[in-house]
């Protein structure tokens, strides 16, 4: 017989239940938060970017065009001398295309005996003169360590009266840029050209230092546009550069168009001195030319100088104010040697050879700072207020 169940409430049966864990939400940013903390962020960069520019020293208001303004001048500067390049160079090539046929006539012509005859007495002709053209030039040599330092001491005299020059003159009243001329061909001993300049160019003071030094040691009267036919035959030249001084003397022919030949002998002195706030260059020659060779002086020189002085209120500035005076000094002691220096035409020729060289002179610098920027275009966008 089966045993009973026990069914009573007093055993019942024990059941384990097991909780679901709890998950915590994770809380959802509205978008409103969002805004919220960019409008934050925005605000704290706006105040860290006015901070900054508080600090960087506002730029000059009208520094961006009276820049772009000196630019455009050097530029239309700059192309007025290529249109001049490529005008030389159409009429050096034609030069050239003539003396071609020139070449070919004297080949036919040298096939000649007779002519290769002639032509050769002519060149032991020319040779046995040359010696007697170059004596000269050794007596310069002897001459020129005296003349030299003459000239070093009106330089130094210059430059300590420089400033009541500048006053005198009325420099610093002057426009900027500005320019006055003055000519007068009929003067035998006295000043007979004069030329003052002022202007401003885009460039920091170390790099129109290097310029003006370079442009200042170049060979005067080489390569002259304003004399027709105007070449030169360089016969001797001594040279000496320091840091601050140089000295140069040259001897050269300079034939002309019409045939003609003129020895012509050149002293020079450049000096620099630096100051403060400025930088003064002197330029001094002593030309003497010798139009018929003679052995003994014809008693005509002139003596020409050339003041310039660089301004800037802070060496890492970009624009730097350039101010010059030249000056042309002739004198007569009217020997009968010199009477063709006395004719009107030489007279004028002189002067176009003087603009010419200074006009060169400033050219030169010009292009010689164009060329260094044009290495590095990218570093001079930015331009601090100009000297006023």
């Amino acid at each position: 017989m089966a045993s009973p169940v026990n069914t009573s409430p007093s055993s019942p049966t024990t059941e384990t239940i097991i909780p679901f864990p709890v998950s915590k939400r994770v809380r959802r940013v509205t978008p409103k938060e969002q805004i919220d903390r960019l409008q934050d962020e925005i605000r704290g960069l706006a105040a860290h970017l006015h901070a900054i520019e508080a600090v960087a020293v506002p730029p000059h208001p009208h520094s961006h065009s009276r820049r772009s303004e000196l630019w455009r001048i050097m530029a239309l500067r700059q192309l007025e001398q290529r249109r001049i390049s490529e005008s030389e160079s159409r009429e050096l090539r034609e030069m050239v295309k003539h003396q071609i046929e020139e070449a070919k006539s004297l080949s036919r012509i040298l096939r000649r005996r007779t002519r290769i005859q002639r032509l050769r007495e002519m060149l032991e002709d020319n040779h046995r003169n040359r010696p007697n053209e170059t004596i000269p030039f050794a007596v310069a040599v002897q001459e020129g360590e005296q003349v030299f330092e003459e000239m070093l001491r009106d330089v130094n005299d210059i430059y300590q009266n420089m400033d009541a020059l500048f006053t005198e003159k009325g420099m610093h009243s002057m426009s900027c840029p500005g320019r006055k001329r003055q000519t007068d061909n009929t003067v035998l001993n006295g000043v007979c050209f004069e030329l003052m300049q002022r202007e401003i160019v885009p460039f920091g003071v170390e790099k129109v230092k290097d310029a003006i030094w370079s442009s200042l040691g170049q060979l005067e009267l080489e390569g002259l546009r304003s004399v027709r036919g105007f070449k030169t035959n360089v016969q001797f030249r001594k040279h000496d550069s320091s840091r601050d001084t140089t000295t140069a003397m040259v001897s050269f022919f300079a034939d002309l168009s019409s045939g003609r030949s003129t020895s012509v002998k050149i002293r020079k002195v450049v000096r620099r001195y630096d100051e403060e706030h400025r930088t003064i260059f002197i330029y001094r020659t002593f030309m003497e030319p010798n139009p018929c060779n003679f052995r003994k002086p014809v008693g005509v020189h002139a003596i020409s100088t050339l003041v310039i002085e660089i301004r800037y209120d802070d060496p890492d500035d970009d624009s730097t104010l350039i101010q010059s005076h030249f000056t042309v000094t002739r004198y007569d002691e009217e020997l009968a040697a010199g009477h063709r220096l006395r004719l009107g035409v030489n007279l004028n020729i002189s002067i176009a050879v003087w603009d010419e060289m200074i006009s060169r002179i400033h050219d030169q610098v010009e292009s010689y700072l164009v060329s260094r920027a044009s290495c590095n275009p990218y570093k001079m966008i930015y331009a601090r207020s100009p000297i006023v």
